[in-house]
């Protein structure tokens, strides 16, 4: 068992701690995150929250941090984790400049910490069910699979007029 604490309760944070709670090789020891909005997830949810990421690196029940924080948090976060012999994993993309980067692999290294980038798609309960009906044949013959994402319902994701996803083509006259 892997215990972890997942810093930053934001929308994909929110997710994590989901997927956290029911997977039997993982268990959540804490959130953490600084928002009002955060700490009323965390009262649903029942798990422990701090606003301090120095509290989960103190704390010897946590081995793992997931990372759920803005991009150009990822690699002081990363080096500080490392540093407090914690493993980590970071949500994509690692950070936003080469620099940075190698100086949070470096401290990984140092450290002797496992130190995983990915994004976690391939875990949702959709992409589960739609590799599970591929594999069963239930689909027939796959020939090719061109995977499309988008969130859409989002305030954030605005669309403009020269946006590919809702330009009309124009027609020749």
């Amino acid at each position: 068992m892997v215990n972890v604490a997942v810093v930053g309760l934001g929308w994909w944070g929110r997710i994590i701690v989901d997927l956290l709670v029911t997977h039997p090789r993982f268990r959540l020891i804490m959130g953490i995150d600084v928002s009002a909005d955060a700490a009323g997830f965390a009262r649903e949810r029942k798990i422990a929250l701090s606003g301090d990421l120095e509290e989960a690196m103190r704390d010897p029940a946590v081995h793992a941090v997931i990372l759920c924080t803005p991009h150009s948090q990822h690699a002081d976060q990363i080096v500080r984790a490392a540093s407090a012999k914690k493993h980590v994993f970071c949500e994509k993309p690692l950070s936003l400049s080469r620099g940075d980067v190698l100086r949070a692999i470096d401290a990984c290294n140092t450290n002797k910490v496992v130190l995983g980038v990915g994004h976690e798609k391939r875990f949702e309960p959709p992409i589960q069910e739609l590799m599970r009906l591929a594999r069963s044949g239930e689909l027939g013959t796959l020939l090719q699979v061109r995977p499309t994402s988008a969130r859409t319902s989002s305030s954030r994701c605005r669309r403009t007029t020269g946006d590919f996803r809702v330009a009309r083509p124009r027609r020749a006259r």
